[in-house]
């Protein structure tokens, strides 16, 4: 009887459901944090009868949601392991204070390292509400990274800081020049901080990492990045639940 892994990766805007059988992610669902009933919800991602074994793995930066989903996986009778220390994750990290990291960036990281084996050093970006940019070696693993705010988070930030600028809306074209008026302006100045920005520090790792070095994508806005730095095919949109998928077979 094929055993099935649930991976449920709550973020800040939305939490990600991933369903792994025989090593394949076969299904994927987003869920928003005002959810109602993700009992129900359950009900329709899982196969109905649930004829084979399922266990789920968890990891959260939004503590009241897991709260919610975790009660809904007990009254399913789901058994539920959550990732929440950075100990749980076979991986070396290189700084004083690891506890200090967010479990996504982690995730993310160690995602890297297994899906390019070959690479002594990995640089993740995931782009959603906060852009992160890390470096991870092979042999010294995780070394550290940047947070930038994401594309969505500086418009709303200049839109509720100002009395006059509106509110760049998704998606934030990459458009080359000057905008024409204060909407184009704001797109343009935003699509230029955030991919300048990773570029920069894409960049900087390289020259400390060497040539062997794989570069992954990820998150809402993490094609956005990727396309603009014409790097479409490291695209890579549920890192964090190949991690936890990958921690559950450990």
């Amino acid at each position: 009887m094929n055993l099935i892994t649930l991976a449920i990766d709550i973020g800040n805007t939305s939490s990600k459901w991933g369903v792994f059988q025989k090593g394949n992610l076969v299904r994927k669902e987003n869920t928003s944090r005002d959810t109602q009933s993700y009992s129900a919800f359950l009900q329709t991602l899982l196969p109905q009868p649930m004829n084979c074994p399922i266990r789920a793995v968890m990891a959260s930066v939004v503590p009241e949601t897991s709260k919610h989903i975790a009660l809904a996986l007990a009254s399913s009778g789901i058994p539920l392991g959550i990732i929440d220390r950075f100990s749980q994750i076979p991986m070396p990290i290189s700084l004083k204070e690891p506890n200090q990291v967010g479990m996504d960036r982690l995730l993310a990281a160690y995602a890297g390292l297994k899906m390019a084996p070959g690479a002594s050093h990995v640089i993740t970006i995931d782009a959603g509400t906060a852009i992160t940019v890390d470096l991870v070696s092979r042999e010294k693993g995780f070394l550290g990274g940047a947070i930038l705010p994401g594309f969505h988070l500086m418009a709303k930030s200049l839109h509720d800081h100002t009395a006059l600028l509106p509110l760049a809306a998704r998606p934030f074209p990459v458009q080359k020049g000057p905008g024409a008026n204060s909407l184009e302006a704001i797109q343009v100045g935003i699509s230029s901080a955030g991919i300048g920005g990773v570029a920069r520090l894409i960049a900087d790792y390289q020259l400390l990492a060497g040539e062997n070095t794989k570069i992954f994508f990820t998150g809402g806005d993490g094609l956005l990045l990727a396309e603009a730095l014409m790097q479409k095919n490291a695209y890579h949109p549920d890192m964090v639940l190949w991690a936890l998928n990958f921690l559950d077979s450990h």
